[in-house]
């Protein structure tokens, strides 16, 4: 790890430098990923366009990711590839969008060996799609066609460029014509004077067939290529072998208008069904009731969550109870193999009659075990957890949800309380990998669940107070929904209680569903 400091557009820049290994040697082709990731899913979107890359580029190359400015803990994934050179920009571009990729960019050029020979410019939500796919633009090099591109734009420049999402470019020829990537709008977006300039110098370009301007390529495509809204690539075949997202980072945000055929989620799907790249389970809890003011927005966050995961396969419940619901949630029996209940309390009717710590099962023999309201009553947590791991087959999945800030409650005794960094510290040593944390409602919903706890605490003294404080329990309830809806960011210093998903290392793609919680 280096520590570097690049002055560029007037801008002092401060980096960290991850570099691979072995250290890249300078023939290869660079390919240079650009990164910005608000938030997990954001992750998610990069770490597809990786995965894709290692499976289907078959000659040599040197991948670098340029990121600006993301939130330590969403770098997490791409500092553990020792495959990547991985830059960190600490200094946030002065301007967003265009800008900031083309900085990013800049920044590249700058650190690569300085022998390199070709450069190519990726946006993070980029897909390969089929082996050769860098072969095959290499191939388009010639005397005269000095880039070569996935896609051909004429809207700001009517002669054409190759868009700068996935274009390659002799990197000689580039510093020999000072050509640098920074947009000059509205007439040239970020990469587009480059290779204005290129053809200004008498070279030319190559751009694969696209369907984003040609959409009639569509009709030509076979399922499951045909029925996609991205912008897809074609090769000489006719074969897709490279693909675009569009609005990588804008369509994680949870507000953001999405076409089903060009979703984040059919992004996923694809990337997940039909090239066999997994991820780790994104918890998005589905919400298909309003809150009752009769219950505590933990148990509504509870049941929101519960009724999002993908259960699937054979569930063991560790702690459930048959046919006792204390919420709206209902195991769906109907959508999984086997559903069977673990419980230390006979009158709860079991399949097992046994403790979290010590199960009567075999191992590697379930596909999910559940521990919903459990952890905070275990006197031996990480037992439990050793023994999840121990029955679950690999690849399959932990779900845990436990309570935070939540009055205390003998079921039938309270042990504890966890944070995000004990999950994650836990279930990393017992040989879980890709935890997922999410919480479970923020300040507004800490307020109520108090609020409610303290009413039904004086309705056990009858009084002017106790009578009181359940006539406000409806307008408190309305008005600390109203406050959660608007300040969700609250949620990520205090909260009701967390959602955990881990996976038992030792995952292979035909194994494991890593589907989207809440999808």
């Amino acid at each position: 790890m280096v520590t570097r400091k690049l002055q560029l557009d007037g801008a002092e820049y401060s980096l960290v430098l991850r570099e691979r290994h072995p250290a890249p040697s300078g023939g290869e082709p660079v390919l240079c990923l650009v990164s910005y990731l608000p938030n997990r899913a954001a992750t998610d979107i990069i770490r597809i366009a990786v995965e894709s890359i290692r499976k289907y580029t078959t000659s040599p190359y040197s991948l670098w990711v340029v990121d600006n400015a993301s939130p330590p803990e969403h770098l997490e994934w791409l500092r553990g590839q020792r495959d990547i050179t991985l830059v960190e920009n600490l200094t946030p571009p002065k301007e967003a969008g265009s800008y900031a990729n083309a900085a990013a960019l800049e920044i590249c050029r700058r650190l690569i060996p300085p022998e390199t020979a070709r450069f190519m410019a990726l946006h993070q939500d980029i897909l390969a799609c089929k082996a050769g796919w860098l072969e095959y633009l290499l191939s388009k090099f010639s005397e005269k066609i000095r880039a070569v591109g996935v896609r051909e734009d004429k809207v700001r420049v009517p002669e054409g460029i190759l868009h700068v999402l996935g274009y390659i470019i002799d990197f000689q020829l580039f510093k020999e014509l000072k050509l640098d990537f920074y947009p000059r709008l509205p007439g040239y977006d970020a990469g587009d004077l480059a290779i204005h300039a290129l053809r200004q110098a008498g070279y030319e370009y190559f751009a694969a067939p696209n369907t984003m301007w040609r959409p009639e390529l569509a009709a030509t495509l076979p399922e499951p290529y045909s029925g996609l809204g991205f912008d897809r690539a074609l090769d000489d075949a006719g074969d897709v072998f490279f693909m675009h997202l569009g609005r990588g980072s804008l369509k994680t945000s949870p507000g953001f208008a999405q076409d089903e055929g060009k979703s984040l989620a059919r992004w996923r799907a694809f990337a997940r069904e039909t090239l066999g790249i997994t991820l780790p389970l994104e918890i998005a809890p589905r919400y298909d009731e309003p809150k009752p003011f009769i219950r505590t927005f933990r148990r509504w966050h509870l049941d929101a969550f519960l009724g999002a995961l993908p259960w699937r396969g054979r569930v063991l419940d560790v702690g459930g109870r048959k046919g006792i619901y204390r919420g709206s949630f209902r195991p769906p029996f109907a959508q999984v193999e086997s559903w069977e209940y673990v419980n230390i309390n006979p009158a709860t009717n079991p399949d097992y009659l046994a403790s979290a710590d010590d199960l009567p099962i075999a191992s590697d023999s379930r596909d999910i075990v559940l521990l919903s309201e459990v952890l905070e009553h275990l006197r031996y947590p990480e037992k439990a957890l050793a023994e999840a791991w121990r029955v679950l087959a690999p690849g399959g999945h932990v779900f845990l949800l436990a309570p935070f800030l939540y009055p205390l409650h003998a079921d039938p005794e309270d042990y504890q309380r966890w944070l995000p960094s004990k999950y994650g510290v836990a279930l990393g040593e017992t040989g879980f990998e890709d935890v997922r944390i999410q919480p479970m409602g923020g300040f507004f919903a800490v307020v109520y669940d108090l609020f409610y706890a303290a009413s039904n605490f004086s309705m056990k003294r009858p009084g002017r107070k106790a009578i009181f404080l359940r006539k406000l329990l409806p307008l408190a309830n309305r008005l600390c929904l109203k406050l959660e809806k608007r300040y969700p960011d609250f949620s990520s210093f205090i909260t009701t209680g967390y959602c955990v998903c881990a996976r038992k290392r030792g995952t292979s793609p035909e194994k494991t569903d890593s589907g989207t919680c809440g999808k």
